[in-house]
């Protein structure tokens, strides 16, 4: 029995550095992304700071909303 229980607990361990080195190399890619959606949000956000009222009004968004929404910073959803 301890020879089958040292093998399982063998694999375990394989499986958890497997996957935390697959994790770490995913993590230049998630930064990445991480990165670009928040120039995408900062420039959507600077894009409608720059709107008039009436496409303000056209997407539906009172003057209320449309000041919070201009206000968040880029890294908030």
């Amino acid at each position: 029995m301890t020879n089958i229980s040292s093998a399982n607990s063998s694999r375990r361990k394989k499986s958890l550095v497997t996957r935390f080195i697959a994790s770490v190399r995913r993590l230049p890619l998630r930064i990445a992304r991480l990165l670009n959606r928040w120039e995408q949000r900062n420039h959507n956000r600077q894009a409608m700071a720059q709107m008039g009222d009436h496409l303000r009004k056209d997407i539906g968004l009172n003057r209320y909303d449309w000041k919070r929404e201009i206000a968040k910073p880029f890294w908030r959803d």
